[in-house]
């Protein structure tokens, strides 16, 4: 009786460690499998292009103070070889991670911004237009990932928007079990 008593207990001690690990949202994927997945072609529009993935630090968002990420990397748009922007993304091991970050930057952008319903878990999108000139953002989250994309000189703002949802399938199929 003692010993199938301790056989049970240790099932389900197993059974709650293993639901632990699932809901903890942490995969552990290479940046092999990372970086070939951040911007493809037809992600972009005529005239941009997708430079070098380089490890990513988060202080670079100032003072917003996101989380320690697993992993990160950032990849970088070109245009006219002057910088325009990248795409940002961040690998946490906790969901509160996730979501402290994703609100993070998503406070950061204010109020004008927009929360597209067709992207990722929570999503949101800003163009700020001055002049001829546009500013595009897109933060959302898929799965253990927050994603930051920005883009500024925009002559088509609805691309990176495409873009966001390009790479929210790719993580989607990549990150989420």
């Amino acid at each position: 009786m003692k010993t199938d008593k301790k056989i049970n207990i240790l099932i389900l001690l197993i059974g709650i460690l293993l639901l632990l690990a699932a809901c903890s949202g942490g995969v552990e994927i290479t940046y092999d499998e990372l970086d070939p997945i951040l911007v493809q072609e037809g992600d972009l529009y005529p005239g941009v292009t997708a430079g070098d993935v380089v490890e990513m630090n988060a202080s670079i968002f100032g003072d917003l103070n996101l989380p320690e990420s697993q992993k990160a990397r950032f990849q970088f748009f070109e245009s006219d070889e002057e910088f325009r922007g990248g795409v940002a993304v961040f690998l946490y091991d906790s969901k509160k991670d996730v979501r402290e970050a994703y609100d993070l930057l998503r406070y950061a952008m204010g109020d004008d911004a927009l929360r597209p319903s067709d992207l990722g878990e929570g999503a949101a999108l800003l163009v700020v237009s001055e002049g001829d000139s546009n500013y595009v953002e897109v933060v959302f989250i898929r799965c253990n990932a927050v994603v930051d994309i920005r883009l500024t000189e925009v002559e088509h703002p609805e691309a990176l928007e495409t873009h966001a949802k390009n790479l929210d399938a790719r993580l989607q199929a990549l990150l989420c079990p």
